[in-house]
Parts: structure tokens; C-alpha cells; sequence
């Protein structure tokens, strides 16, 4: 059955009505954990950076993580380094949970 199809809505007295939405947008910080991928790509794109932009003064190769673990970035950011490694099958770069902002949650349109 195809995801958020109505007809799976009335399986189940708790799923009778569609889940509710809101708006996020994707300039706003969100945070994630990155798994050892993630980390892996982090380095990669910043140590070919580093080699091919000697004057430029290197990047990091860490990323900067808050006391819980979390990578913080806007989301759009997050999918443009990290999109192309979110695949069927594949080791995702990130825990699939994504932490969003209650406070930039909007009403959908």
C-alpha cells in the first residue's frame, strides 16, 4: 500500500483520520547524529577541498558536534552534502530521526 494512502487511514480506530502536518523550512538548523559514513563523507569532501585549495586556509576536518552528538546544519546544507547518500540499501550518512525546531514548525498551508 502506498504511504499516507486514505484507505489505510480506517485500519485501525487510532489511524481513522490522515496524520497532521506542518511546515518547516528548509533554511532553518535542524539536527542529526552522523554515522560512521557521515563522518566518512565529511572528511572526504573537506580533505579534497583542503588538497585543491592549498591558499585558501584548510577546513576543518571534524565536524562540530554539540555535548549530545548532534551535527547541526541548515537543512537544505544537510541534503546538498548528504542527499546522495540516502539510498535503498545503502549505510545512511545520518540516525534517521531529525530533530527539528518546535518553534519553527508552521501550520501547513
Amino acid at each position: 500500500m502506498i504511504a499516507n494512502d486514505p484507505r489505510q487511514w480506517a485500519d485501525s480506530p487510532e489511524r481513522a483520520r490522515p496524520p497532521a502536518w506542518a511546515g518547516f523550512d528548509v533554511n532553518h538548523t535542524v539536527r542529526v547524529r552522523l554515522t560512521q559514513t557521515g563522518l566518512a563523507e565529511y572528511r572526504r569532501v573537506r580533505e579534497e577541498f583542503n588538497a585543491a585549495n592549498p591558499k585558501a586556509g584548510p577546513l576543518a576536518l571534524e565536524p562540530k558536534l554539540d555535548d549530545e552528538g548532534y551535527y547541526s546544519d541548515q537543512m537544505w546544507s544537510l541534503m546538498r552534502d548528504f542527499g546522495h547518500l540516502c539510498r535503498l540499501f545503502g549505510e545512511p550518512p545520518f540516525e534517521t530521526t531529525i530533530l527539528l525546531p518546535a518553534d519553527h514548525l508552521a501550520p501547513a498551508p
